[in-house]
């Protein structure tokens, strides 16, 4: 008989799992815990810190049979990123309420948004002003803030874009271009032409 000595954190955190895990991915985890001490001890510290999703991400991890290394570094990464999300959610929603957000884009491109039937995003490029109107649950906006601090912009999230008074839909030959015009900072004239100039 195999005697295994794993550290408590790491049997609470494995014991924890919701999900029906095959039996041979519990115990890989197991024995391996059980042959390196130290790094196992490290792993159940590092679990320990882990808010809700990054638990959850763990335990898919597990379940699909990663090594204990790649689940708690993936765990990690989401535990970061959702971590990070709400820190923007938070700032976001607080501005809205005193009247509006405001952030520039990696690019230069300003932004200020306001809530008015959902979210309104609007953005300078070239002097330009095209909005984005976000609808839906405030956890959509996590993402889409996200994308902006980065540089994107995640259009699937948007229910229209406005230009010069007209609406447009994000995947039409016009939205596309308006999200051009945002993400390389050129007004959206410059940008249909650029995408011609592409295209052929």
């Amino acid at each position: 008989m195999v005697n295994l000595s794993v550290p408590d954190g790491l049997l609470r955190a494995l014991e924890d799992i919701e999900k029906p895990v095959y039996p041979k991915n519990i115990l890989r985890v197991l024995i391996w815990a059980s042959k390196n001490p130290e790094e196992a001890r490290s792993f159940a510290e590092r679990l320990q810190r882990l808010n809700h999703l990054g638990r959850k991400e763990f335990e898919r991890c597990i379940w699909c049979g990663n090594s204990l290394a790649q689940a708690v570094e993936n765990a990690e990464r989401t535990h970061e990123k959702t971590h990070r999300q709400r820190s923007l959610l938070s700032k976001f929603l607080a501005a809205v309420r005193k009247g509006r957000y405001e952030c520039e884009m990696p690019n230069g491109v300003r932004c200020f948004a306001i809530r008015r039937n959902g979210f309104w995003f609007t953005f300078t490029p070239g002097g330009a002003e095209i909005t984005l109107v976000v609808k839906g649950r405030c956890g959509l906006l996590a993402p889409f803030l996200e994308h902006l601090s980065e540089g994107r912009v995640a259009s699937r999230l948007a229910s229209e874009i406005i230009y010069n008074g007209q609406a447009y839909h994000p995947n039409s030959d016009k939205g596309e271009i308006l999200l051009r015009a945002i993400i390389e900072n050129m007004p959206p004239e410059v940008a249909a032409v650029v995408g011609e100039t592409v295209a052929s």
